[in-house]
Formats: C-alpha cells, structure tokens, sequence
C-alpha cells in the first residue's frame, strides 16, 4: 500500500470517529432532555449524573450512592462547608500573586437529624431531609433553620474535599481558582465537630437539636 492510500485510510478512520462522536453527543443530549421533562432510567443516582455530569459513567455515580447509603435511615447529621476567601486587603492595585496571609477559610456548619435524601434531578441539589437544622457559621452562634438541609449543586463540586489553608502565594490570573470543600459525617460527630467549636458550642447544639 503507497503512504498517501494509508494517509486516506487513517482518515477514513478518524472521520467515522468523529461522526460517532457527533451522534453519541446528540444521543446524550436527547437523553438528558428527556429525563429532565420527567422520564426516568428506574436508577435516581443515574438519572442525576447524566443531567449533572453529562456522563454514563458508573464512577461518577459512586460519591452519590455512598451519600445515599450514609444517610438511609435516622441519623445526626453533621454538614461541613469549607470555602477560601479574601481576608483583608493584599493591594490597592491587584497584585500577580496573593499572600496565603490574605487568604481564609470560612466554614459553615450544618446539623440536623436526618431522616433519609432526596436527589432532586431538576435543579441539581441534594435534600437531606430534616423537620429543621442548626446553622453555625464562621464566629458564630448556632441559629435553628426550619426545613431540610440543601446541598446546592454548586457544593457538590467539593463533595468529599478538604480545605487545607495554603502556605504558597496564589497566582492571581484566574489559572488557580479558590478551594471549596463539603464533607457530609453520620458517625463520630463530636470528634470531626470539635475540630471547629468548643464542647460547650457543639453540647449547645446538641440541647437545641433536643438530643442531650
């Protein structure tokens, strides 16, 4: 076979590839249109990750089963929120680099008794279904939330990270992005929240949450 047939074979090859592509993308999208008007594959954690993640990928769908799992039955719940900020001012004229000594991490805390998970596949979020919550946020006072506790879909992105503080100056150009963490705990929950409260906060909580 001369070079130049092989060079015509090879991108045979590479445009019947691309015509697949197209097809399995259309394919995808028709899918996913179609389970946010309501239809469903009997699965819910699929069903979530197709919508969210635009993928058929059982892996993605393991972080949700292992929070479903988790939370099935009657739990304390302790809901961890980690987010960097800006903490002070590191230049009147924004500076290539930012100093770790300007930048934080703001925690929220979130615990309530949870009574099972809703995956909600129209706006992306996670229910944790409780009749209400404490809210604790960075220096704060608990402060009692009626309702459920929301995981956005905008905190899922960080499900499973921590948020460790930084001991490098961050480049400033938009390549490096702030990290955001959400750790969900049903087990050893005065052990993990004693790592952001006193005893006296968490026993608080705990008398709020009608538990002690």
């Amino acid at each position: 076979m001369a070079l130049h047939d092989l060079i015509d074979e090879i991108r045979n090859y590479q445009q019947g590839a691309e015509d697949q592509k197209k097809k399995e993308k259309e394919a995808l999208r028709v899918l996913m249109e179609r389970i946010r008007y309501g239809e469903s594959t009997g699965d819910v954690v699929r069903d979530f990750t197709i919508i969210y993640h635009g993928t058929l990928s059982e892996e993605a769908t393991q972080p949700y089963r292992a929070l479903q799992a988790q939370l099935s039955g009657k739990h304390l719940v302790l809901v961890v929120n980690e987010e960097e900020k800006i903490r002070g001012c590191p230049g009147i004229v924004a500076p290539d680099y930012i100093d770790p000594m300007f930048i934080g991490i703001e925690r929220i805390l979130r615990m309530g008794e949870s009574r099972g998970i809703t995956f909600n596949v129209t706006n992306g979020h996670i229910i944790i279904q409780t009749p209400y919550h404490l809210q604790r946020g960075y220096l704060g006072d608990w402060q009692k939330v009626d309702g459920p506790i929301t995981l956005y879909s905008f905190e899922l992105l960080g499900l499973g990270k921590t948020v460790d503080r930084r001991d490098t100056p961050m480049c400033n150009d938009l390549t490096e992005h702030f990290g955001s963490g959400l750790r969900v705990y049903t087990e050893n929950i005065e052990e993990h929240i004693r790592q952001f409260c006193t005893k006296a906060s968490y026993e608080k909580a705990l008398t709020l949450l009608r538990r002690t």
